[in-house]
């Protein structure tokens, strides 16, 4: 990161051309920048081009909202679990931060993160020129138009000739100047030398024009209106909240929250109470493909889901869905795991990157949830090892839905009666010396034990599992994987235990990225799946039009199909899935 030197006086000299004298009124579309030149630049020392505000609200929204919240105020939904952990979520827009950092420092904090805060870096998800947008949309958060109109104004009032014309000032949209300069050196150079402190700004009035000067080398675009377009449309949604056998305590007066995701946070939630009838209607929805909504209602101090839906056919503006009412169960022994994947994402000195991947099924007709438990309701619960560190969930807005106690992880919510009803992925590092010895204990009966690891053999390195049974090499679209399985099942408060050996590795793996090989195999082995999965939870809610669901049905046998021909998936597991489809089309076939 360049660091610009002599900021004060650098100004001082740029706006020395300043006066007070009357000027023509100065007039510019604040969303079109300056034209700047084509130049050799350093893309982390300053922008190769105008960074867009647009771009870097898209951006933040996918990568940084979760935690630093709609508005940047460090309150999104995974906030309040780092700060249990003691972690700071800054607060992006406070006045203070945001006029004293140069976008430079935020662009660095971009690049590489904040490990001791969990703030990953994102200079391998994002280029530099995504980063300087980024950090554009931070610094648009915290201003308004209102306060640049006037910036501009006055700008046009006492500079424009001066920095716009062919005076002997330099213009101020140099990207190498910009990324330098802090919002606070710019309006104190306002108030230095004689010629400044001239034109008696006020402290608003100077940061005004300090932010103008940043559109000179932005591409402007007012976030509450981005925001708008993120959370406004012509799409509606009905729920119908339905008791199932055991609920007597009426409906009247309870709520129902529609949140809508993004591919990786929460956009923006609604709440509204149902009806007499237990009916609630949600307009003004954002039909947007990389949108999906869920709702939730509370009752009885349990949180009750709708399937996850999605504005997918063209021209279609409303949606209608059930959420089903269920009485509970707090006996563990209704819960069990049909299928477990550990995967060995990645091999480095001293360190493996683990991905754990459930699937929980629940045996009984009620919904599975203790009510009883010390500080509010809990559900299924994960047992880490001990030595886990940095705990993460996929998809991260799951996260929101978890409570980690010491090395126990609990899900908040229910599990509804059915086969596969729950499917989470845990990722974390543990330390790793040519050889360790894993054992992890489960909570509930475990039927298939799966251990999976990057195929090494055309590399440089070993790696190897001792105490499972070893069934080779398989083909992914990610790239090849060794699969182990464990000879018996697990049964309840059992432990999986094995032994990796092997080298760290010296090259990089393929697909090793924390999405490559272990979600690529989960794409084919688990969630082969998400088809399959999406269709089971659908055939919970009885109100869904037989058709539809019959279409999904097919849709997700047809897809099972297509990736056993094409050898994606083993016979057996192709042959039980298909199975399990087909009984659950006859179920429902007219």
């Amino acid at each position: 990161m360049r660091i610009i030197c002599g900021v004060w006086v650098g100004l001082a000299i740029l706006l020395a051309g300043c006066t007070l004298s009357a000027r023509p009124k100065f007039r510019e579309d604040l969303s079109v920048p300056v034209a700047l030149p084509t130049r050799a630049v350093d893309p982390d020392a300053s922008p190769a081009q105008p960074p867009s505000v647009a771009h870097g609200a898209q951006l933040y929204a996918q990568k940084c909202l979760a935690c630093h919240g709609v508005n940047g105020a460090g309150d999104g939904p995974n906030a309040a679990r780092l700060k249990a952990q003691g972690k700071v979520v800054a607060n992006l827009v406070d006045p203070a931060r945001a006029r004293a950092a140069k976008p430079s420092d935020w662009h660095d904090i971009i690049t590489n993160g904040r490990i001791q805060n969990l703030m990953p870096p994102f200079s391998g998800s994002l280029n530099a020129q995504d980063r300087w947008d980024v950090q554009s949309y931070l610094w648009a958060m915290g201003t308004t138009s209102q306060t640049l109109q006037t910036g501009a104004d006055l700008f046009a009032q006492h500079c424009s000739s001066c920095h716009l014309g062919d005076g002997k000032a330099p213009r101020l949209g140099d990207p190498t100047w910009l990324a330098g300069a802090s919002l606070q050196s710019i309006a104190g150079a306002m108030a230095a030398g004689a010629s400044h402190q001239a034109l008696k700004l006020s402290e608003p009035q100077r940061f005004g024009l300090a932010d103008y000067v940043r559109t000179l080398g932005y591409q402007y675009a007012d976030p509450v209106a981005l925001h708008d377009a993120t959370t406004k449309g012509d799409g509606s949604i009905v729920y119908q909240a339905v008791q199932d056998v055991g609920p007597t305590a009426p409906l009247t007066g309870v709520s129902m929250t529609l949140r809508a995701y993004s591919e990786s946070s929460e956009a923006f939630s609604r709440t509204l109470p149902l009806d007499a009838s237990g009916v609630v209607t949600f307009s003004g929805l954002p039909r947007r493909a990389d949108y999906f909504y869920q709702s939730e209602a509370l009752f009885d101090r349990v949180k009750f889901f709708a399937p996850p839906q999605q504005f997918m056919v063209t021209g279609t503006t409303i949606l209608t869905e059930v959420v089903r009412i269920f009485s509970t169960t707090d006996d563990p022994n209704v819960i069990s795991i049909p299928e477990f994947y550990y995967f060995v994402q990645d091999i480095r000195e001293g360190e493996l990157s683990i991905a754990e991947v459930y699937n929980f099924a629940n045996l009984s007709s009620q919904a599975y949830i203790d009510k009883k438990f010390p500080g509010g309701p809990r559900g299924l619960r994960i047992d880490l090892p001990e030595d886990a560190q940095n705990l993460r969930f996929d998809p991260a807005p799951l996260a929101a839905r978890f409570t980690v106690s010491g090395t126990s992880v609990f899900y908040n919510d229910i599990t509804e009666p059915g086969g596969r009803t729950q499917q989470f992925v845990l990722l974390y590092e543990i330390p790793y010396r040519n050889q360790k010895r894993i054992e992890r204990r489960m909570t509930y009966p475990v039927s298939s034990t799966n251990v999976v690891l990057p195929d090494l053999s055309k590399l440089p390195t070993s790696l190897l599992v001792n105490g499972l049974i070893d069934r080779g090499v398989t083909q992914t679209p990610n790239g090849n994987i060794h699969l182990y399985v464990s000879e018996k099942p697990i049964p309840a408060n059992g432990t999986l235990a094995f032994v990796i050996a092997g080298q760290p590795r010296s090259v990089a793996l393929p697909g090793s990225d924390m999405t490559g090989i272990a979600f690529g195999a989960v794409g084919v082995i688990v969630a082969l799946g998400l088809g399959y999965l999406f269709a089971n939870r659908m055939r919970q809610v009885r109100a869904i039009p037989v058709k539809v669901e019959r279409e999904q049905l097919l849709s997700a046998i047809a897809q099972l199909d297509d990736a056993y021909a094409k050898g994606d998936i083993a016979e057996r597991a192709y042959t039980r899935r298909r199975a399990e489809m087909k009984a659950q089309l006859k179920d429902i076939w007219e």
